[in-house]
């Protein structure tokens, strides 16, 4: 850490170039990425052990006052005012505060804008020397240059207005930023003194200091690794909240693409069996691990997983059961009091066994159709329709809660007689209520035989399970400090996203299945990085080809994954956010095509892009990550959103 403990910061020109922006405030307090200018530095020089701040104001210097006050990080704060700012340049604001000069100090220029790393590298270097922070120039560069000799001291400093043709590696750009030992500082002030003297006010320090630069030693600092812009006009602000946009995360969730070795697939997993060049590529650049996404007593599923993959314990949020979250993703709100479940339409064989738990995947049509002529009677009771056989019952105003509840997955019991299956109450306080609605399945039987008789569809009865409380989560925005935003084919999901306050919406084509509409969900990804910071993307079809058991249409649900989402998304991040972005490929869970069920080994998960050091797995498979993972415990899913942004850059 540096011994200067001062810093003076010349804010007292007009900032004409960038108006009408600066019509209302100084330059320095040009906001960007949630934050000033001049607030972005004096944060960094607190954390390099600045105490004292000395501003040179001018321009609506009352303004910067108002802003910063006589205290700002742990920092005293004192003003200078510069009266004659419009006729005066950054020689005479530097010697206006020539006595904290002549201490040593760092004098910063109040339109650089420059990243965490930047004020560590000014701290740095030899104590003794002074340093100038530079940086290589560029064609498209103009305005204060130096010229360094190999032992990085500066002997030439010119003022460019035209575009140089030919650029030496000695020629470096001005940030705008000094440090200064106390024997240069005093030099500098005796310097900007004659010159005031002489009346010469209107010039860059700059200039003065070229005219010494053989007298006094001053060297290059290099910070061509660090990010940093000069913010002259509008073109700088832009560029600049482009160079600091902050880092965007994708998560993509292959909802139950984990499974055992097959033999239909000469006993490969479908990740071994398969090329998927695109998660491969991104493997071989990334870092893998394992993660746990199931929990004793609670469900091995999407719910649980996808909560915890989002950063939710599901021990502590988990509202046992799904349906809430689908209410929510249709804009049905829950009150502590009310109970959410799902709503199937199945289809039952003559002997009353579970047939088909889609109703032979009744239209959205004929599903409205049929919950509209239902009748049940109970004012307390809702049915909302949904997508397909997925519909939504609502009761309210009960002194009942979920857990007191016990209920079947239909797809998870085809061929088991549904008197089985009935719900059951836990507890005295639920007996009535599961009575009720044991009721109201066996009457839906009866009822749509009549309605099946006008136009027949596969539906026999409703089936109702997944009893769920309302959700109650916490803000991702708040927690994490990202906006955040939720794709995503199927109710529960979304609902999950906008229980934590994040951006989501139906979209058109995305059902859940083989026929998804993948590039709809691309083009909502995109877009939607387009103002968020993070996009949790989940597909589900392969998830359910396994449930269905058909190998087949598992790869072909991998394979599009890989080619229609993968691909052309590591592309346009690359394109627009080079090495500034993130992105996760992991499933959520085991689901088996041999039999259709979910398991609860731990999944194998993938990180790569900016700041992931490669891991040297080469095939993204469950064997491979599990190798290179070793004896280690697997991650909790609830820590993976901690993992996910470790070593976060922030501005």
């Amino acid at each position: 850490m540096s011994s200067i403990k001062n810093a003076i910061f010349l804010v007292a020109g007009l900032g004409s170039r960038l108006r009408p922006i600066t019509d209302e405030n100084p330059k320095c307090l040009t906001e960007l990425n949630n934050t000033t200018i001049l607030e972005n530095s004096l944060k960094s020089l607190s954390e390099i052990g600045v105490r004292k701040i000395v501003l040179v104001i001018g321009y609506k210097g009352d303004k910067i006052i108002d802003r910063i006050g006589k205290r700002y990080a742990g920092m005293d704060v004192e003003y200078i005012t510069n009266s004659d700012y419009s006729t005066t340049n950054s020689m005479y604001s530097l010697w206006m505060a020539r006595e904290t000069l002549s201490q040593g100090a760092y004098v910063l220029e109040g339109d650089i804008f420059y990243g965490n790393d930047f004020a560590a590298q000014m701290s740095g270097g030899d104590q003794n020397r002074s340093y100038w922070l530079l940086a290589p120039y560029q064609s498209y560069d103009s305005g204060s240059m130096s010229i360094v000799d190999d032992s990085g001291r500066i002997n030439e400093i010119r003022i460019v207005r035209e575009k140089l043709e030919h650029i030496p590696k000695s020629y470096y750009k001005s940030t705008g930023i000094l440090r200064v030992t106390a024997d240069y500082g005093k030099k500098l002030s005796d310097w900007l003194t004659t010159e005031v003297q002489a009346k010469n006010t209107n010039v860059y320090f700059d200039q003065v200091i070229a005219k010494h630069v053989s007298e006094e030693a001053i060297y290059a600092m290099d910070v061509a690794q660090s990010k940093w812009v000069e913010i002259d006009d509008l073109n700088d602000l832009r560029r600049a909240e482009k160079l600091f946009m902050g880092r965007k995360y994708v998560v993509l969730v292959i909802d139950g693409a984990s499974d055992y070795p097959l033999k239909e697939l000469e006993g490969k997993t479908p990740f071994e069996h398969l090329e998927l060049k695109n998660i491969n590529r991104l493997t071989k650049r990334g870092r893998t691990g394992l993660m746990q996404t199931s929990f004793t007593d609670l469900p091995c599923g999407s719910i649980v997983a996808n909560m915890g993959i989002l950063g939710y314990a599901p021990t502590r949020y988990y509202p046992y059961g799904r349906a809430s979250f689908e209410a929510l993703a249709q804009d049905i709100f829950l009150d502590s009091c009310d109970l959410a479940f799902r709503c199937n339409l199945v289809s039952i064989d003559e002997q009353g066994r579970m047939k088909d738990f889609t109703a032979d995947n009744i239209s959205n049509e004929n599903a409205i159709r049929i919950l509209n002529s239902l009748k049940f009677d109970s004012s307390n009771i809702e049915l909302y329709s949904g997508q397909s056989y997925r519909n939504i019952l609502v009761l309210r105003d009960l002194d009942c809660s979920a857990r007191e509840i016990s209920s079947h997955e239909p797809h998870a019991n085809i061929g088991r007689p549904i008197k089985e299956m009935m719900l059951k109450a836990n507890g005295p306080t639920a007996a009535p209520i599961v009575d009720m609605l044991n009721q109201m399945m066996l009457s839906s039987i009866e009822q749509l035989k009549e309605i099946n008789r006008e136009n027949p569809t596969g539906a026999d009865m409703i089936w109702i399970w997944s009893e769920s409380s309302a959700p109650s989560l916490p803000s991702f925005s708040q927690r994490t400090g990202l906006r955040g935003a939720v794709v995503a084919g199927l109710d529960f999901m979304r609902g999950i996203g906008i229980a934590a306050g994040m951006v989501s919406k139906e979209i058109h084509g995305a059902t859940g299945y083989l026929d998804s509409n993948f590039q709809e969900k691309l083009k909502y990804t995109k877009n939607y990085l387009r103002n968020n910071d993070f996009v949790f993307l989940h597909i589900n079809a392969a998830d359910e080809e396994a449930h269905a058991k058909r190998v087949g249409g598992k790869l072909e649900a991998l394979n599009r994954v890989d080619v229609e989402i993968v691909e052309p998304l590591v592309e346009y991040l690359e394109k627009n956010f080079p090495d500034n972005y993130r992105i996760a490929v992991m499933p959520d869970h085991y689901t088996l095509a041999s039999d259709g069920t979910h398991q609860r080994d731990p999944v194998p998960y993938l990180i790569a892009g900016a700041g992931i050091q490669p891991d040297g797995v080469q095939k993204y498979t469950e064997n491979e990550v599990a190798k290179a993972y070793g004896d280690r415990t697997p991650l909790k899913c609830y820590s993976f959103m901690e993992e996910f942004m470790k070593d976060r850059v922030e501005i």
